[in-house]
């Protein structure tokens, strides 16, 4: 399950090196689920289809992913959560971050969303050609009439979790890296902490897809193939 904004192209490295059936959830067009009940309900629904066991998320994947652990704790055997930003409580810093996107996105000024997008990684990087594409392809789904409604009801204070995850009986990694503000590495303490069977994994950089990609993708597969 991707991040806000992301396409398969941009979850698929994670789970490269996963074995068995791997199955990439990217929603968009007008039906479109807009906050975390109907993504939680719309994931869990490809989950039972292919009888999935495991799964990933990030960032606001991960948030639904923790929807559905909240709701149906024994769903899934083993989890990793990649840089979640949110748990019960949004915080004011993003909720103003995410109400600068929803007003960028309201106006059709793509190109204004994708610098603000693109400040989300960092500063050595922001200014590749992998960086800023990625960057416009989430600014031109956020501006999108179903993305401008998902960035609304997030930027009103939406949060994944709304009761207790001490029922959840899923094996659950949560990765975090130091220096990322909009995923701090509280807010994945937490979540662990509200797990009963959860590890914590922080890198010391942001962004470690950017800058440990292969001790990432090793962790995953490593955590999903146990």
């Amino acid at each position: 399950m991707p991040g806000l904004g992301g396409s398969i192209d941009h979850l698929r490295p994670l789970g490269s090196g996963v074995p068995g059936t791997r199955v990439f959830c990217e929603l968009v067009g007008e039906e479109a689920p807009d906050d975390f009940a109907g993504l939680a309900r719309t994931f869990r629904t490809v989950a039972d289809r292919f009888d999935a066991d495991r799964a990933l998320g990030v960032s606001l994947g991960a948030g639904a992913l923790l929807r559905i652990l909240s709701e149906t704790p024994t769903r899934f055997a083993r989890v990793v959560l990649y840089l979640p930003s949110a748990l019960a409580t949004v915080t004011a810093r993003r909720r103003e971050q995410l109400a600068a996107m929803v007003a960028m996105a309201e106006m059709g000024d793509i190109h204004a969303l994708s610098v603000l997008l693109g400040e989300e990684l960092p500063v050595a990087v922001r200014a590749s050609r992998p960086a800023v594409d990625a960057s416009q392809t989430r600014a031109g789904r956020l501006a999108s009439p179903e993305g401008l409604r998902l960035l609304n009801n997030l930027a009103a204070g939406a949060a994944p979790v709304e009761g207790p995850l001490d029922a959840v009986t899923a094996q659950v990694l949560v990765i975090a890296a130091a220096g990322d503000d909009v995923h701090p590495v509280g807010v994945a303490e937490e979540i662990a902490a509200a797990l009963p069977y959860a590890q914590l994994h922080v890198f010391e950089t942001p962004a470690p897809l950017w800058h440990a990609r292969a001790e990432l993708r090793a962790l995953i597969s490593g955590w999903l193939s146990a």
